[in-house]
């Protein structure tokens, strides 16, 4: 399977305006989480269509991205606190385009497993 050029495209460019903006607000100590290293490393795997790239990089990630996940729709959707995981989600104080920028998380374990 091939995948389209214009996902590697796109993605590739998102993944690069997320790391220009946290770059400039977090600094580069922000792309140590695995959530970032898997994030990151899904541009070469996306690239060279490599499955093992992308399996190494989902079995480091995918459970706590789904943690990630489920706590954020419960907490979005009741307003209580069930983890730490997503806290910077809903301060008021942060940038909405950060937080914005962080539902990502959302979007890489489909991706991850595809």
């Amino acid at each position: 399977m091939t995948i389209p050029l214009w996902f590697k495209l796109g993605w590739t460019v998102f993944v690069l305006y997320v790391v220009a903006v946290w770059w400039r607000h977090y600094g580069w100590r922000n792309f140590f989480w695995f959530s970032d290293i898997a994030f990151l490393g899904s541009v070469p795997a996306l690239w060279l269509e490599s499955a093992a790239l992308a399996s190494v990089l989902t079995v480091a990630v995918l459970l706590p991205e789904l943690a990630w996940n489920v706590d954020f729709v419960l907490r979005f959707a009741t307003g209580r606190r069930f983890t730490p995981l997503t806290d910077y989600m809903f301060e008021r104080e942060r940038p909405l385009l950060l937080r914005g920028l962080s539902l990502f998380h959302v979007l890489l374990p489909p991706l991850l497993l595809w």
